[in-house]
Formats: structure tokens, sequence, C-alpha cells
């Protein structure tokens, strides 16, 4: 139970990550005068890949623990 606990906790936090990479190009790109489509890619250029590799490693984390938490219940 705690492995399947875990996985969600590192499930969620994937999406959390995930999520506050587009916010912070949002608030990055937020000063400028007008709003396009291109100038929020390059405020996500700007924010980095750091955010989405850490909810990579997070997601396969939390599916790898889903993963042993369903096929240890399988096993009982």
């Amino acid at each position: 139970m705690i492995k399947m606990g875990s996985g969600l906790v590192f499930c969620m936090l994937a999406g959390i990550l995930e999520s506050a990479r587009y916010i912070a190009a949002a608030i990055y790109m937020s000063g400028g005068a007008t709003q396009s489509r291109e100038l929020y890619v390059s405020g996500l250029g700007y924010v980095g890949m750091r955010l989405e590799i850490l909810a990579a490693v997070s997601i396969c984390a939390g599916a790898a623990l889903l993963i042993w938490a369903a096929t240890d219940q399988c096993r009982k």
C-alpha cells in the first residue's frame, strides 16, 4: 500500500512540475505588449528544460511504483 501511495505522489508531483513550467513561461512573458504563440514558445525556452526533465523522471518513477504495487497485489 505504501508503494501505491508513493507512486501516486510521484505522479502528482510530475503534474505540478509540468504545470509550473507553463505557468513560469506565462509569467515571464506577461510583461509583453503583444501575445502570440511564438513569444510563448520563446518563453518556454527561457524557462529551460529542468522542470520538464524532473517531471518526466517523476512520472516514470510513479508509474514504476504503481506497476510494482499492482504486481505485488496480484501475487497475494
